[in-house]
């Protein structure tokens, strides 16, 4: 039986693929987040988004869909039907293999299928041709929007620094720990085979040495 896959299983997919180096088929995005929303106001929440900034910023947000009547209610949201204002400079649809094909995406966009054993699959996208193809002027507010959102969620950095210096810290005198207690323990070890050789020699007498007649 093929398995179905859900909504949360492919946006952690699309995650996945998007942080995947581009050698091993991926997009090689340093960064990468699943269903996060483009301002606090409300707007567009996208399922997976990458960030690239190597060569310039470059983000791609892949849509998860796991039925036609989500894929084909899609193409009605404002941001899609003035592309611009949406995220994304490259943006793919990700879906079970066969639910959508080729024919049925909108100019620019990449399809990525995911095959019952989990491989990702790219049909189409700027993976797969000249980038330059596939570009889209994205809405780089909301992108900053949601950046700022992400920031928000992550706390004050100042503390999570200081936790951080504290997990080292701790990291560090474990290992300390760790090294004495096999230091205790080899010398525990060598300090009973003295005692057993000791134990030994008391109680081993010589043997005396045959008559030669």
């Amino acid at each position: 039986m093929a398995k179905e896959w859900t909504h949360a299983d492919l946006c952690k997919k699309a995650v996945g693929w998007l942080k995947r180096s581009y050698s091993a088929g991926g997009c090689g995005c340093p960064n990468a987040f699943s269903e996060v929303q483009s301002g606090s106001n409300g707007g567009e929440i996208v399922d997976a988004i990458g960030i690239k900034t190597a060569e310039g910023t470059e983000t791609i947000v892949v849509e998860v869909k796991v039925s036609r009547s989500d894929f084909l209610a899609d193409r009605k949201k404002p941001f899609r039907v003035e592309p611009e204002k949406g995220m994304g400079n490259y943006r793919y649809y990700m879906c079970p293999e066969g639910l959508i094909s080729v024919d049925d995406l909108p100019p620019k966009w990449g399809l990525l299928h995911v095959g019952s054993r989990g491989k990702v699959t790219v049909l189409s996208g700027h993976k797969n041709g000249q980038k330059q193809d596939w570009y889209f002027n994205c809405n780089r507010d909301a992108e900053m929007g949601m950046a700022s959102l992400l920031l928000a969620k992550a706390g004050d950095f100042e503390v999570l620094n200081g936790v951080n210096r504290l997990n080292q810290r701790l990291e560090n005198e474990n290992i300390k720990l760790r090294k004495k207690l096999d230091d205790l323990e080899r010398t525990s070890r060598h300090e009973e085979i003295i005692r057993g050789l000791d134990e030994l020699s008391t109680t081993i007498k010589p043997i005396p040495r045959a008559k030669i007649l």
